[in-house]
């Protein structure tokens, strides 16, 4: 899907994820931002850093290869919505 997510880091005292990846593109990164906006159980996720970054292979006077993305995202997490009548007994 063009995302690799590196790490994953979930604050129970503030309810918030953390997503650390690299992306193909911008467009890539924008298309899970939009994702995971759109999901029940994640709100308001924020961009706080991105950087362009080039192919290893851009040195060295090769073909350029399509820069990535590498970025944070934090997320709300309200978690996975339960249907009406059942409980957690963990």
């Amino acid at each position: 899907a063009g995302i690799a997510i590196r790490t994953i880091h979930r604050d129970e005292k503030t309810s918030t994820i953390t997503i650390d990846g690299h992306a193909r593109g911008m467009d890539r990164l924008q298309t899970l931002m939009t994702t995971l906006g759109a999901r029940p159980a994640f709100r308001q996720p924020v961009l706080h850093q991105h950087q362009l970054v080039e192919s290893p292979h851009a040195d060295t006077g090769g073909e350029r290869d399509a820069a990535g993305v590498e970025f944070s995202v934090t997320v709300q997490y309200h978690g996975i919505l339960k249907k009406a009548g059942t409980h957690d007994v963990s």
